[in-house]
C-alpha cells in the first residue's frame, strides 16, 4: 500500500508542478501579450491539467485531502474552464499578487513532500497531529 501511496503522491506533485508551469505561461500572456501571444486569452493545456489535478486529488488519502483543503487548494480545483482560469489570472494580475500565488502553489507542493516524508518514515498515522498552518505573521509583532 505504501508503494501505491508514494506513487499517488508523486503523480499529484508532478501534475501540480505542471499546473504551476502552465499557469505562469498563461500569466505571461497577460503581462506581455506581444511576447506571448498564444497565451493571451487561454492556455491550450491548462484546463485539462486542472482536470487531472482534480482526479489526482480524489486519489489522495482523506487526511491529506483535508489538509490541502485547509490550505485552500479549492482555489485551484475550482478554476478549470478557460473563462474561470482567465478570471483567476485577471484577479491575480489586478491585485498584483503573482508572487503570493506562486508561494501558495509552493506551499501546496511542500505539503505533498511532507506527506511523502511521513510515509517514508512509516508515520502517516501521525500526520493528523500536524498543527493547522497559520500565515498570520502579525503575531510576531506581539512577541
Amino acid at each position: 500500500m505504501e508503494v501505491t501511496l508514494r506513487h499517488t503522491l508523486l503523480v499529484f506533485n508532478k501534475i501540480l508542478d505542471t499546473y504551476m508551469h502552465q499557469f505562469f505561461e498563461f500569466y505571461a500572456g497577460l503581462e506581455d501579450p506581444f511576447l506571448h501571444p498564444k497565451f493571451k486569452n487561454s492556455h491550450p493545456q491548462l484546463n485539462s491539467t486542472v482536470d487531472e489535478l482534480q482526479i489526482a486529488f480524489c486519489d489522495l488519502p482523506e487526511k491529506l485531502q483535508s489538509r490541502l483543503l485547509s490550505l485552500d487548494i479549492s482555489l485551484l480545483l475550482s478554476a478549470s474552464t478557460d473563462s474561470e482560469l482567465y478570471n483567476l489570472r485577471a484577479f491575480i494580475y489586478q491585485n498584483n499578487i503573482s508572487c503570493k500565488f506562486k508561494t501558495f502553489l509552493t506551499v501546496l507542493g511542500h505539503e505533498i513532500t511532507l506527506a511523502q516524508q511521513f510515509i517514508n518514515q512509516e508515520k502517516m498515522d501521525r500526520y493528523d497531529y500536524l498543527p493547522v498552518k497559520d500565515f498570520s505573521y502579525d503575531k510576531l509583532l506581539k512577541l
